[in-house]
């Protein structure tokens, strides 16, 4: 099936506008994050070449959600991380819209969700400079664990694939000994070690682009409305500072060239909400 970007970004909408709801109805922090924050401020919507909604939650928020979504969810969506789903593959969540089917990545078919979007933890760092550093080195090490035990290489990777034979090597090795899913958890578990409210700095130690960065943790105490093409979600208050930091000097437009998508989209079925069997199945993976 050919990939409808057009059909796919409008399935988004339904989900961030139902995850909104959830929140405010259960009165959990959240703020747009990343290039949906930036597509808000600099074109009061998606960013035109973009293909994914990305929010932000504290981290005593982010549990309580994961919490709460276990209880009672938004019909017809679901929650998806590494501790209800043994193919998630991020060291976030998702919300999924259970009606559509995506499978993002050849090499990790089994992991099927719908449209969806990016749910990440902010999380607090040690007032200690050292030992706050040293926790993140120690993140990073183990992300890079992960990360390696993710893909199922097979034989013909060694002749398809760049890193070629050192990373098939690797990639067996760690297969045959790390369970991936539990280092899911654990990388988790790692960047919650520290206590958020007792904290003055915050890390996204599970972003992928802004892990480095730091926060104070006071940007992220106070809310307000923002519009998002049309809806209406929520942002940090310091919203410019934090896009400063993100992105420097946001309201510049990226070269032509590097108006592009990041996402590769292996299979999507926006009318139907299909498991990995029955894909196999039907002769569709």
């Amino acid at each position: 099936m050919v990939f409808d970007e057009k059909k796919y970004k409008s399935l988004l909408y339904p989900v961030i506008e139902n995850y909104d709801k959830f929140c405010r109805d259960n009165n959990l922090r959240y703020t747009i994050y990343a290039g949906t924050l930036l597509g808000a401020v600099r074109h009061g919507g998606m960013i035109p070449w973009d293909d994914d909604i990305d929010v932000l939650m504290p981290r005593p928020d982010y549990n309580k959600f994961i919490e709460l979504s276990k209880e009672v969810f938004i019909p017809g969506f679901k929650v998806v991380n590494a501790y209800n789903d043994h193919y998630c593959y991020t060291t976030f969540s998702k919300v999924v819209d259970c009606n559509t089917t995506l499978v993002e990545m050849a090499s990790i078919k089994n992991a099927v969700i719908g449209a969806y979007i990016d749910v990440f933890p902010l999380d607090g760092v040690d007032v200690d400079e050292e030992e706050a550093e040293r926790h993140y080195q120690e993140f990073l090490k183990l992300v890079k664990k992960t990360r390696t035990t993710r893909y199922e290489f097979c034989f013909k990777d060694l002749f398809t694939r760049v890193a070629g034979f050192r990373s098939y090597l690797q990639n067996k090795y760690f297969r045959s000994k790390y369970d991936y899913n539990e280092l899911l958890k654990n990388c988790d578990k790692l960047a919650s070690r520290t206590d958020y409210e007792k904290s003055t700095i915050t890390r996204i130690y599970c972003s992928p682009n802004h892990s480095k960065k730091l926060f104070p943790r006071e940007w992220f105490d106070e809310y307000i409305d923002m519009k998002f093409d049309h809806l209406t979600l929520r942002s940090i208050k310091e919203w410019d500072k934090f896009l400063t930091t993100l992105f420097k000097d946001y309201m510049k437009l990226p070269p032509e060239e590097k108006r592009i998508t990041h996402h590769s989209h292996v299979y999507f079925n926006p009318d139907h909400g299909y498991s990995y069997e029955e894909l196999v199945n039907q002769g569709l993976l």
